[in-house]
């Protein structure tokens, strides 16, 4: 099971709770919301480069979804068709519509050199959808490399012979100060239910409650901020200097187009 939630007949996006670390869920709930904006471009033979267990499948009406990730992979892999390093994708030119690549970069040593391998199986024209954490704790270490500004994003990308289209940040201000404030929290209140012996379902009751429920409650309201009053979202927590993180939708270019 995924930590997306996808409601087809809605067309909304939601977390799994139970499928995330506890202290991660506001973080989460960003990631997803602004991953459901990317679904219109995805189509035909979509590559998912670090698919994991491919939590986004749902979200894409393909033909083909067809995933990759590195043997020494530390999440699940049975929805890995093909082992690989994304620096050097086995696989002809031009042949996938799509290449989605969610929350990897980061861990890459040569960046540029996998974008250039997404963007040579990808036909002209196609679309490369793409998630990178910003203001963002250490996470898989020590293969935690990098943190990209979009400035960094849009260069790398146009070195690659892609154009970004669209630029999406996860939260702003606000919304980075309360992810750092619910994982000290969340990582003291953990600890302190473990230390009193609890496990299993009692544990993660506690966990529901006292980390997870506020999470959900901020989230909710700052997301329903930006969405209905956009403008005072952005006086209240602006996205300009700090954000979790950025979702990329960028187009490759038509090889006659480029000079």
């Amino acid at each position: 099971m995924s930590f997306v939630q996808f409601n087809e007949a809605t067309e909304q996006a939601h977390v799994n709770a139970a499928r995330v670390n506890p202290t991660s869920y506001l973080s989460t709930f960003w990631l997803v919301k602004k991953m459901a904006l990317t679904r219109r471009f995805g189509r035909g033979r979509l590559l998912d480069v670090g698919c994991s267990s491919k939590p986004y499948r749902p979200f894409f009406a393909t033909d083909a979804h067809i995933g990759i990730d590195w043997p020494q992979t530390i999440h699940q892999n049975t929805q890995i068709d093909v082992f690989s390093d994304a620096s050097q994708l086995p696989f002809r030119d031009q042949a996938f519509d799509t290449i989605l690549c969610t929350e990897v970069l980061e861990h890459l040593r040569t960046p540029q050199q996998a974008l250039n391998e997404m963007a040579r199986v990808s036909m002209p024209g196609s679309y490369l959808i793409l998630s990178v954490p910003f203001t963002f704790r250490l996470h898989e270490t020590p293969h935690d490399y990098f943190r990209y500004s979009p400035f960094a994003l849009r260069f790398l990308l146009e070195e690659a012979g892609y154009e970004v289209v669209e630029l999406h940040t996860r939260g702003g201000t606000m919304t980075v100060w309360c992810d750092i404030l619910f994982r000290a929290v969340g990582s003291s209140l953990s600890r302190l239910f473990r230390a009193t012996g609890l496990r299993g379902g009692a544990l993660r009751a506690l966990q529901a409650v006292f980390i997870i429920a506020p999470q959900w409650g901020v989230a909710n309201l700052v997301f329903a901020l930006h969405k209905r009053l956009p403008g005072l979202a952005r006086q209240l927590d602006p996205s300009d200097q700090y954000t979790l993180g950025y979702v990329v939708i960028a187009r490759k270019a038509d090889v006659r187009n480029r000079r």
